[in-house]
Protein backbone atom coordinates (compact mmCIF):
# COMPACT_ATOMS: atom_id res chain seq x y z
CA UNK A 1 0.00 0.00 0.00
CA UNK A 2 2.96 2.13 -0.23
CA UNK A 3 5.65 2.22 -2.23
CA UNK A 4 9.61 3.14 -1.68
CA UNK A 5 9.19 7.11 -1.69
CA UNK A 6 6.96 9.52 0.02
CA UNK A 7 4.02 11.13 -1.26
CA UNK A 8 5.26 14.09 -1.72
CA UNK A 9 8.07 13.32 -3.70
CA UNK A 10 5.41 13.13 -7.15
CA UNK A 11 6.15 16.58 -7.15
CA UNK A 12 9.81 16.93 -6.49
CA UNK A 13 11.00 13.93 -8.23
CA UNK A 14 9.60 14.82 -11.45
CA UNK A 15 10.55 18.80 -11.08
CA UNK A 16 14.31 17.83 -9.93
CA UNK A 17 14.83 15.38 -12.91
CA UNK A 18 13.27 17.56 -15.37
CA UNK A 19 16.18 20.54 -13.90
CA UNK A 20 18.96 17.89 -14.28
CA UNK A 21 18.48 16.70 -17.61
CA UNK A 22 18.21 19.90 -18.90
CA UNK A 23 21.28 21.01 -17.93
CA UNK A 24 22.78 17.81 -18.68
CA UNK A 25 26.79 18.09 -18.41
CA UNK A 26 29.66 16.34 -16.91
CA UNK A 27 28.63 16.73 -13.39
CA UNK A 28 25.36 15.30 -13.73
CA UNK A 29 26.06 12.21 -16.46
CA UNK A 30 26.83 10.00 -13.40
CA UNK A 31 22.92 10.76 -12.08
CA UNK A 32 21.71 10.00 -15.80
CA UNK A 33 23.57 7.00 -16.43
CA UNK A 34 22.80 5.98 -13.18
CA UNK A 35 18.98 6.45 -13.62
CA UNK A 36 19.04 4.33 -16.99
CA UNK A 37 21.38 1.60 -15.53
CA UNK A 38 19.47 0.76 -12.27
CA UNK A 39 16.72 -0.86 -13.28
CA UNK A 40 18.37 -3.43 -15.34
CA UNK A 41 19.61 -5.69 -12.78
CA UNK A 42 16.43 -4.75 -10.81
CA UNK A 43 14.13 -6.44 -13.60
CA UNK A 44 16.00 -9.38 -13.44
CA UNK A 45 15.55 -10.70 -9.92
CA UNK A 46 11.96 -11.69 -7.90
CA UNK A 47 9.13 -9.03 -8.65
CA UNK A 48 7.85 -9.85 -4.96
CA UNK A 49 10.32 -7.68 -2.55
CA UNK A 50 11.14 -4.38 -2.39
CA UNK A 51 14.94 -5.37 -2.15
CA UNK A 52 15.69 -5.15 -6.17
CA UNK A 53 15.61 -1.29 -6.01
CA UNK A 54 17.85 -0.47 -3.42
CA UNK A 55 20.58 0.41 -6.15
CA UNK A 56 18.09 3.34 -6.63
CA UNK A 57 17.69 4.19 -3.14
CA UNK A 58 20.28 7.00 -3.05
CA UNK A 59 19.11 8.45 -6.41
CA UNK A 60 15.85 9.54 -6.40
CA UNK A 61 16.51 11.74 -2.69
CA UNK A 62 18.79 13.50 -4.73
CA UNK A 63 17.13 14.32 -7.53
CA UNK A 64 13.90 15.28 -5.34
CA UNK A 65 15.89 17.60 -3.19
CA UNK A 66 17.59 19.19 -6.17
CA UNK A 67 13.68 19.81 -7.31
CA UNK A 68 12.74 21.01 -4.05
CA UNK A 69 15.59 23.73 -4.08
CA UNK A 70 14.32 24.03 -8.12
CA UNK A 71 10.56 24.91 -6.70
CA UNK A 72 11.64 27.12 -4.57
CA UNK A 73 13.77 29.16 -6.16
CA UNK A 74 11.95 29.62 -9.22
CA UNK A 75 8.73 30.31 -7.14
CA UNK A 76 10.37 32.87 -5.32
CA UNK A 77 9.39 31.32 -1.87
CA UNK A 78 10.79 32.92 1.11
CA UNK A 79 12.82 30.63 3.46
CA UNK A 80 10.38 30.85 6.45
CA UNK A 81 7.76 29.44 4.24
CA UNK A 82 10.02 26.94 2.70
CA UNK A 83 10.97 25.77 5.92
CA UNK A 84 7.12 24.97 7.29
CA UNK A 85 6.55 23.71 4.16
CA UNK A 86 9.44 21.05 4.48
CA UNK A 87 8.57 20.13 7.92
CA UNK A 88 4.48 19.86 7.68
CA UNK A 89 5.43 17.53 4.62
CA UNK A 90 7.02 15.54 6.70
CA UNK A 91 4.71 15.37 9.45
CA UNK A 92 1.94 14.54 7.20
CA UNK A 93 4.66 11.71 5.48
CA UNK A 94 5.21 10.09 9.17
CA UNK A 95 1.45 10.36 9.95
CA UNK A 96 0.88 8.05 7.06
CA UNK A 97 3.53 5.69 7.17
CA UNK A 98 3.15 5.12 10.89
CA UNK A 99 -0.58 4.62 10.37
CA UNK A 100 -0.02 1.96 7.63
CA UNK A 101 2.93 0.12 9.37
CA UNK A 102 1.41 0.11 13.02
CA UNK A 103 -2.07 -0.34 12.35
CA UNK A 104 -2.70 -1.62 8.39
CA UNK A 105 0.60 -3.85 7.76
CA UNK A 106 -0.41 -5.95 11.33
CA UNK A 107 -3.31 -6.93 9.69
CA UNK A 108 -2.65 -8.73 6.55
CA UNK A 109 1.17 -9.49 7.52
CA UNK A 110 -0.34 -11.85 10.52
CA UNK A 111 -0.82 -14.58 8.24
CA UNK A 112 3.60 -14.83 7.74
CA UNK A 113 4.56 -13.84 11.48
CA UNK A 114 1.29 -15.73 12.99
CA UNK A 115 0.92 -16.52 16.62
CA UNK A 116 -0.92 -19.49 15.69
CA UNK A 117 2.99 -20.48 14.25
CA UNK A 118 4.26 -19.32 17.00
CA UNK A 119 2.24 -22.02 18.96
CA UNK A 120 3.26 -24.55 16.56
CA UNK A 121 6.93 -23.97 16.96
CA UNK A 122 6.86 -23.74 20.71
CA UNK A 123 4.99 -27.29 21.27
CA UNK A 124 7.90 -28.52 18.71
CA UNK A 125 10.81 -27.00 21.00
CA UNK A 126 8.72 -28.49 24.59
CA UNK A 127 7.99 -32.18 22.85
CA UNK A 128 10.23 -35.19 23.43
CA UNK A 129 10.93 -35.56 19.23
CA UNK A 130 14.30 -34.95 18.22
CA UNK A 131 12.98 -34.51 14.48
CA UNK A 132 10.94 -31.99 13.61
CA UNK A 133 9.97 -31.34 9.90
CA UNK A 134 7.90 -28.87 8.34
CA UNK A 135 7.70 -28.44 4.36
CA UNK A 136 8.38 -25.41 2.68
CA UNK A 137 5.50 -22.25 1.67
CA UNK A 138 5.44 -20.59 -0.80
CA UNK A 139 6.73 -16.64 -0.03
CA UNK A 140 6.91 -17.72 4.07
CA UNK A 141 10.63 -17.57 4.76
CA UNK A 142 10.20 -20.47 7.61
CA UNK A 143 14.10 -21.07 8.22
CA UNK A 144 14.05 -17.27 9.67
CA UNK A 145 11.16 -17.91 11.68
CA UNK A 146 12.13 -21.02 13.18
CA UNK A 147 15.38 -19.45 14.41
CA UNK A 148 13.49 -16.28 15.41
CA UNK A 149 10.78 -18.56 17.50
CA UNK A 150 13.38 -20.87 18.91
CA UNK A 151 15.89 -17.54 20.12
CA UNK A 152 18.60 -19.45 18.22
CA UNK A 153 21.92 -17.70 18.71
CA UNK A 154 23.07 -15.85 15.98
CA UNK A 155 26.65 -16.34 16.45
CA UNK A 156 26.20 -20.52 16.50
CA UNK A 157 23.99 -19.54 13.03
CA UNK A 158 27.13 -17.38 11.41
CA UNK A 159 29.26 -20.06 12.33
CA UNK A 160 27.49 -22.36 9.67
CA UNK A 161 29.01 -21.76 6.80
CA UNK A 162 27.28 -24.99 4.99
CA UNK A 163 23.91 -24.15 6.19
CA UNK A 164 22.09 -23.73 2.55
CA UNK A 165 18.18 -21.99 2.77
CA UNK A 166 18.24 -22.46 -1.59
CA UNK A 167 18.80 -26.92 -1.43
CA UNK A 168 16.05 -29.36 -1.23
CA UNK A 169 15.59 -29.24 2.29
CA UNK A 170 17.44 -27.00 5.12
CA UNK A 171 17.94 -28.80 8.69
CA UNK A 172 19.82 -26.76 12.31
CA UNK A 173 19.84 -29.07 15.27
CA UNK A 174 16.54 -30.80 15.47
CA UNK A 175 14.48 -28.55 12.50
CA UNK A 176 13.93 -29.23 9.04
CA UNK A 177 12.09 -28.36 6.21
CA UNK A 178 11.38 -29.93 3.24
CA UNK A 179 9.51 -30.03 0.19
CA UNK A 180 6.64 -32.68 0.38
CA UNK A 181 7.95 -34.71 -2.80
CA UNK A 182 11.47 -35.17 -1.26
CA UNK A 183 9.67 -36.81 1.94
CA UNK A 184 11.25 -40.05 1.85
CA UNK A 185 13.48 -42.58 4.01
CA UNK A 186 12.38 -40.95 7.29
CA UNK A 187 14.82 -43.08 9.70
CA UNK A 188 13.04 -42.27 13.06
CA UNK A 189 9.79 -41.24 14.69
CA UNK A 190 9.26 -37.44 13.38
CA UNK A 191 6.80 -34.65 14.90
CA UNK A 192 5.34 -32.71 11.68
CA UNK A 193 4.00 -29.38 11.64
CA UNK A 194 1.52 -29.88 8.97
CA UNK A 195 -0.68 -27.46 7.19
CA UNK A 196 -4.43 -29.41 6.87
CA UNK A 197 -3.99 -30.09 3.31
CA UNK A 198 -0.63 -31.77 4.14
CA UNK A 199 -2.50 -34.51 5.96
CA UNK A 200 -3.58 -36.54 3.26
CA UNK A 201 -0.48 -36.01 0.64
CA UNK A 202 1.82 -37.59 3.67
CA UNK A 203 -0.86 -40.40 4.62
CA UNK A 204 -0.57 -41.04 0.36
CA UNK A 205 2.95 -41.38 0.71
CA UNK A 206 2.19 -44.54 3.07
CA UNK A 207 3.87 -42.84 6.19
CA UNK A 208 1.41 -44.07 9.58
CA UNK A 209 0.41 -40.48 10.87
CA UNK A 210 -1.02 -39.93 14.63
CA UNK A 211 -3.04 -36.27 15.31
CA UNK A 212 -1.44 -34.88 18.47
CA UNK A 213 -2.48 -31.38 18.27
CA UNK A 214 -4.76 -28.99 16.73
CA UNK A 215 -3.90 -25.13 16.58
CA UNK A 216 -6.19 -22.87 15.20
CA UNK A 217 -9.90 -22.36 15.78
CA UNK A 218 -11.61 -25.92 15.45
CA UNK A 219 -15.00 -24.91 16.30
CA UNK A 220 -15.16 -22.37 13.52
CA UNK A 221 -13.24 -25.03 11.60
CA UNK A 222 -10.25 -22.60 10.50
CA UNK A 223 -7.12 -25.11 11.62
CA UNK A 224 -3.90 -23.32 10.44
CA UNK A 225 -1.70 -26.58 11.82
CA UNK A 226 -2.36 -30.03 12.73
CA UNK A 227 0.77 -31.23 14.40
CA UNK A 228 1.18 -35.02 13.59
CA UNK A 229 3.46 -37.62 14.78
CA UNK A 230 5.41 -39.12 11.16
CA UNK A 231 6.05 -42.65 11.93
CA UNK A 232 9.19 -44.54 10.68
CA UNK A 233 7.19 -47.26 9.54
CA UNK A 234 4.76 -47.46 6.95
CA UNK A 235 1.75 -48.59 6.30
CA UNK A 236 2.33 -50.87 3.97
CA UNK A 237 4.85 -52.53 5.51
Amino acid sequence: KIGQLQYVEIITLPVGIFYLLRQYNKKTILLVVWLILYPIPAALTAPSHALRAIIGSVLFPIFSAYGTIKIIKNFRINRKLSESIIIISTIISIIVFSQLYFYEYPQYSHKTWSRDLVEAINYAKNSRYSCVIMSYQQYIPLYILILFYTQYPPHKYHLLSSVNTELVSWQIDKYKLIYLSNLENIEETCLFIARPKEVKLISDKGYKVKLLHLIGDAQNDKISYKIIELSSIKMNN
